[in-house]
């Protein structure tokens, strides 16, 4: 029998195919994050998942959809997934781990399909390579990351869609309904994308790019087919830059630079993933953030990237247009992240292994075509496969280190000691644990790295108050104060700090401070409540009791002191009221039913 009757043809049963490559790469990514899979949430995994309002109610996914603001992001649908997983495993890490492995072997699935079908050689390979690397390690094993994968699935999804549409591809559209499917679902995907995370507000310049290299771009129907993409991603764009400098506060001196700064630090950026992909080093969650100085000399990282990107582009006649083609979608799919346009992130540091994700792809897809072109079948298939081994055996280790906040902190310390993040965070954790000497260290050396860090002075100051030390603790929170940098905690504390002076009329002044600076801030409303009432100014007390109640009407100290107010202003119904509704909310409430239960022979007058 002839063994070529033995072979299975694939490309009748491609779904196959790629079903059982599914399997295998998922199969691959359990190896390589096996260490990841027992750890818990870390850092703003608390503030996205555990301690996320919006998540954990049923009206919550109203607000966001509906809200911004609710949430850190306007980024709805990736919280809409954390929403719905909390309704299913409520709070516990593994489901979470395991999803955003999935999507990684998703997104290098599509990758791998989406290449083919562009008859990129080498498709595997980049395909396989972008799996187990070990810069994406910080896209999967840290589960706020998911807006990565979300993103780039719908991402490489409506570029699968458009290629399909455009006739780009191995497969393309002949009939009317077929293209007119093929680029609904390119925009539908592409809105997802934008839903999931607004770092893919590139594609319709990426689809542009791939147009030309193409010899498509004379196309005018393709041309007005890229007008709504365009319309989106300016929209989202506008959205995210809004949501930054407002809701996450990324404006002020930490995050302005000249136009010579913007270019050198968008040369760096480029110039850093490109030799982080190619030569993964020492992998760290918090890298250093590099003192932009606008020598015109520092230009030469932006204008060596633009010579070569010009030399590839002047060379198109002698090795193709294609090694131009994906350093141009690398360098263009980073845009986002070189700050132009500011990012909360510059606060701790300008490049970051998760930033990079979305820009990834390119790169991976120029690595398996290099790789395709190696001499002889053996050479072929060794080279790669000793890469995919090397990255999988780097990305389990790396994965290791992402199990806890503590692990994070540290290993980020142990490679980059001047992190201020990290040392203020450890000593949250510390502090948390009663290791105190050593967490006024850590937040002492954070304020070293950043004087202007109010969080640490902030820490510092509540640390010596708690020990009796109050002259110390109002020492710390005015420096605090001079940072530059808006903390309604500190005002607060300072707040409480002439309450026990026994300085009502200076306490009112930082209570108010604090719920201006944060009108969210129940403790705040609650705390000039008090102040104002120690001023014997009862009545003005009642308004901030009610705003701090609608804040937080968990707290039964807030429902307790207005009842009080109610009572000593003579205001006997609102008293019940109070109680009653401090019950409803907290059913069984001690304290709250002693006091309701004593109100009636209180309140009783004789006919």
């Amino acid at each position: 029998m002839d063994p070529k009757h033995l072979r299975f043809d694939w490309t009748r049963r491609p779904g196959l195919k790629w079903g059982l490559l599914y399997v295998l790469l998922t199969v691959l990514l359990l190896a390589v994050y096996w260490p990841s899979l027992r750890g818990g949430f870390i850092w703003d995994d608390h503030d996205n998942i555990t301690g996320n309002a919006s998540i954990r109610s049923f009206d919550g996914l109203g607000k966001i959809w509906g809200q911004p603001g609710a949430t850190m992001n306007y980024y709805p649908l990736f919280y809409t997934s954390f929403w719905l997983d909390h309704q299913m495993w409520q709070g516990r890490p593994l489901p979470y781990r395991l999803q955003n492995l999935l999507l990684q072997a998703a997104c290098a699935l599509l990758l791998m399909i989406l290449l083919e079908q562009l008859r990129v050689p080498g498709a595997l390979w980049a395909g396989l390579l972008f799996a187990v690397h070990p810069i994406c390690v910080e896209s999967v094993a840290w589960i706020t990351e998911r807006k990565n994968l979300l993103s780039l699935l719908f991402y490489l999804a409506s570029a699968l869609s458009y290629v399909r549409f455009a006739g780009l591809g191995n497969e393309p559209s002949d009939a009317r309904m077929q293209r007119k499917g093929a680029y609904l679902a390119a925009l539908g995907f592409f809105v997802l994308a934008l839903l999931s995370k607004t770092m893919v507000v590139t594609l319709p310049a990426a689809l542009m790019v791939l147009l030309w290299w193409k010899r498509r771009l004379g196309d005018r129907l393709l041309w007005l087919s890229l007008v709504p993409f365009f319309c989106l991603s300016a929209l989202a764009a506008e959205v995210t830059i809004w949501m930054e400098s407002h809701q996450l506060g990324a404006r002020g001196e930490d995050y302005e630079f000249g136009w010579i700064g913007h270019l050198i630090i968008a040369g760096k950026v480029v110039w850093f993933y490109l030799f982080k992909t190619l030569w993964p080093g020492e992998q760290m969650f918090m890298y250093p953030r590099w003192q932009i100085v606008e020598d015109p000399w520092n230009l030469v990282w932006p204008l060596s990237f633009g010579l070569l990107l010009l030399g590839c582009l002047l060379a198109c006649k002698k090795i193709g247009r294609g090694v131009f083609v994906a350093l141009a979608l690398y360098a263009g799919t980073l845009f986002p992240v070189m700050w132009f346009f500011g990012g909360y992130m510059i606060r701790f540091s300008f490049v970051g292994d998760h930033l990079c994700y979305q820009a990834l792809p390119a790169l991976f897809a120029l690595a398996g075509a290099a790789l395709a072109q190696l001499p002889g079948p053996g050479l072929a298939r060794t080279v790669p496969l000793l890469l995919v081994g090397i990255f999988s055996w780097l990305s389990f280790h790396v994965a290791g280190e992402f199990l806890s906040d503590e692990s994070v902190w540290r290993d980020t310390l142990e490679k980059n000691d001047a992190s201020w993040i990290a040392h203020h965070n450890l000593a949250g954790i510390l502090r948390a644990r009663g290791e105190i000497s050593q967490a006024r260290f850590h937040y002492r050396t954070a304020v070293i790295y950043n004087p202007k860090l109010a969080e640490a002075y902030g820490n510092l100051g509540s640390m010596a108050a708690e020990e009796g030390h109050l002259g110390r603790a109002k020492s710390q929170y005015l420096l605090g104060l001079r940072s530059n940098w808006p903390n309604g905690k500190i005002q607060y504390n300072l707040g409480n700090l002439y309450l026990q002076e026994g300085k009502p009329q200076m306490a009112l002044i930082h209570f108010r401070n604090a719920v201006e600076i944060d009108p969210s801030f129940a403790a705040g409303h609650a705390g000039l409540a008090y102040a104002l009432t120690q001023a014997g100014d009862r009545a003005s007390a009642i308004g901030p009791y009610l705003r701090a109640i609608q804040l937080s009407p968990k707290t039964p100290a807030y429902y307790r002191n207005l009842a009080v107010v109610f009572w000593e202003t003579r205001q006997h119904p609102q008293t019940r009221a109070v109680l009653e509704e401090g019950l409803r909310q907290i059913p069984g409430e001690p304290t709250l039913r002693d006091m309701l239960g004593r109100l009636p022979a209180a309140t009783h007058q004789p006919r």
